[in-house]
């Protein structure tokens, strides 16, 4: 189980904040529980890309635990398109002109790296606590 939310802001004073995680128009981003969030949204029209953060405190800023790159390449026999997967671990993905599938900072390729990200997501759905405990504060940002 997980919760959508629009962002994720921290107080850094008394009437002072920082937004520190925040969905766009493609994306959504997740509570996964514990200190972990997710954000899923499109990279284009054949990229797609998942990130999987954790709340840092100390930093009062997102780390990168992983990225999985899904990129679409050809088609099968009956035209669905054929998904190319990529793990990134930590903030090693940086995306430019060139496919995450050919890039040697990858962790894995293709089911391995979609098998490892699912374990991951699993690992984080473990923190889900009952979220009714948790304290959600809707905060205006003009």
């Amino acid at each position: 189980t997980f919760v959508n939310v629009t962002g994720v802001v921290v107080m850094t004073g008394e009437d002072e904040y920082k937004i520190v995680a925040a969905g766009w128009d493609r994306s959504t981003l997740t509570y996964a529980g514990g200190l972990m969030f997710i954000n899923s949204g499109s990279g284009g029209a054949a990229l797609h890309v998942d990130t999987i953060y954790q709340y840092n405190s100390v930093t009062k800023s997102m780390d990168t635990v992983c990225e999985l790159i899904t990129e679409y390449e050809g088609e099968d026999a009956d035209g669905i398109p054929i998904p190319h997967y990529s793990l990134f671990e930590g903030d090693n993905y940086h995306y430019n002109s060139s496919s995450a599938y050919e890039s040697a900072d990858a962790t894995c390729h293709d089911d391995e790296a979609l098998n490892k990200y699912n374990q991951m997501l699993d690992a984080a759905n473990q923190n889900m606590k009952d979220i009714s405990a948790i304290e959600w504060t809707r905060v205006p940002i003009n």
